[in-house]
């Protein structure tokens, strides 16, 4: 009953801080092209994310429904994310405890709920939280089978792990992360039933495989992510901001190899044993369980780094990592768990203490997203100086700021062409930049007159040569 009451608490600590300003930032571009393409009927969705290289669209048929039943705005769009949010911090609770033990589970729990990382997200209307939350159950369910072969649990774990596929690429990595772990858990007459649950997945998955190959021939949705030089230290840094060191204050950078080396340790202790023959010594041996969830970091890291070096650029972004957090919350929690109670209180109160008021807070205190782009400020701003004889340069696709009903005319070009605009065709041009990602563009015709700032865009509004 205790434990429950705990659970209870820590759960409201997730809902309350993921839920304080859910919908206070303007949506930005991501969560336009979310917006643009729930907008559709549903076949459309399916033609427009071929296309493009992205994510499956069970996550925007989702958000489809849900937006029939409550209206869009930006607390809406981004309920589905915070709910799963909240669900992640649950299933960390069950994955811990069935692994290990439920003080554990608590504390990963505890320190998700408190992860500036996972609370970034669930405020954003993207399919990531959904995908987290689908791979925590997947996880869960597969150490049910090991623990305890049966049907149901068989039955769930190919619709659950069905679903994660249909929402994140990611989720294809994981699977094959726990195929390699059938070899080290599972009994040999098990084995075939388990690749039989592939193949009803693959099968299943069939349909989006024969429109997935399309994908590939569009990279321009993909070819702004950096190159990664060295791929060890972006691992580090990467490992970092997942564990909430510093993911939001760049500032605290410096801090990394203090926090990396803290952490380290802790996870260390998760791994060895003490003991104490003639003299106490500590003891390196990891359980099949820590092996697991050993290879869980491992193989995503190294997965990545593949695709990255054979392929395509994805080292770059952080939030395809994601899940990497789940077994070094675990890991850590276990680490904890080694030492006197009193001495666990002090440790999850110093990490969760120094989260809170080193990112939450001040996240919280500036009320800005990263990305704080303000569109419709930008677009009403220039509404009111020259709707009908002016131009609107931008560096995404027209079609997504169709929610704000501007009637402005747009120009969409590309982050890394130059744009060369030599006619007089327009008693004005803005163009409208931003901070992460600039576009060139070049009006020989046109003498700049004015230029503000809109979160963290920037608009310049160039008027005709007379």
């Amino acid at each position: 009953m205790k434990s429950k009451i705990i659970l209870i608490l820590i759960l409201l600590c997730a809902i309350l801080l993921r839920l304080y300003n859910l919908g206070k930032a303007p949506f930005w571009e991501d969560e336009l092209l979310t917006l643009y393409r729930i907008n559709m009927p549903p076949a459309a969705i399916f033609r427009t994310t071929i296309p493009f290289f992205t994510h499956p669209p069970l996550f925007y048929l989702l958000l489809n429904a849900w937006v029939k039943l409550t209206g869009v705005n930006e607390f809406t769009l981004r309920f589905l994310p915070f709910a799963f949010s909240v669900l992640s911090v649950f299933m960390i609770f069950k994955l811990g405890e069935i692994i290990y033990n439920r003080r554990i589970g608590l504390y990963a729990a505890l320190l998700l709920a408190f992860s500036p990382f996972d609370i970034y997200y669930a405020q954003e209307a993207k399919n990531y939280s959904m995908s987290w939350a689908l791979g925590l159950i997947s996880f869960w369910l597969f150490y049910r089978l090991i623990k305890n072969f049966s049907s149901t649990n068989f039955i769930a774990y190919i619709l659950v792990t069905l679903v994660s596929w249909y929402t994140s690429y990611t989720a294809i990595i994981y699977s094959f992360l726990q195929g390699i772990c059938v070899f080290i858990f599972f009994k040999p007459r098990h084995i075939a039933k388990w690749f039989g649950a592939y193949l009803y997945i693959i099968i299943l998955y069939l349909p989006w495989f024969n429109l997935i190959w399309k994908q590939p021939r569009s990279w321009h949705a993909i070819k702004w992510i950096p190159a990664t030089s060295n791929y060890f230290l972006k691992s580090a840094q990467f490992i970092g901001e997942l564990l909430y060191l510093f993911p939001l204050n760049a500032a605290n950078e410096r801090i990394l190899p203090v926090s990396l080396s803290f952490c380290a340790i802790l996870v260390a202790l998760a791994l060895v044993e003490f003991r104490k023959n003639n003299r106490f010594k500590f003891v390196l041996a990891p359980e099949k369980k820590d092996i697991m969830l050993l290879v869980w970091i491992i193989s995503p890291l190294a997965a990545y780094y593949l695709i990255d070096k054979f392929w395509f650029n994805i080292f770059g972004m952080q939030r395809y990592f994601a899940l990497v957090l789940i077994p070094l919350l675990i890991l850590l929690s276990k680490g904890i768990n080694r030492f006197r109670f009193g001495f666990q209180l002090l440790i999850i109160l110093f990490i969760v203490s120094y989260a809170f008021t080193g990112s939450v807070y001040p996240y919280y205190l500036s009320g800005k997203k990263i990305c704080d782009e303000r569109w419709g400020n930008a677009l009403n701003t220039i509404k009111r100086i020259d709707r009908l004889q002016s131009a609107v340069v931008i560096p995404i696709s027209p079609e997504p700021l169709d929610y704000y009903k501007s009637n402005l005319r747009f120009i969409g070009i590309d982050d890394d062409k130059t744009c060369v605009y030599k006619n007089r065709d327009f008693k004005s041009i803005f163009v409208i930049s931003r901070t992460v990602r600039n576009i060139s563009v070049v009006l020989p015709k046109y003498i700049l007159h004015n230029e503000w700032q809109e979160g963290s865009l920037n608009v310049k509004w160039y008027k005709i040569k007379k």
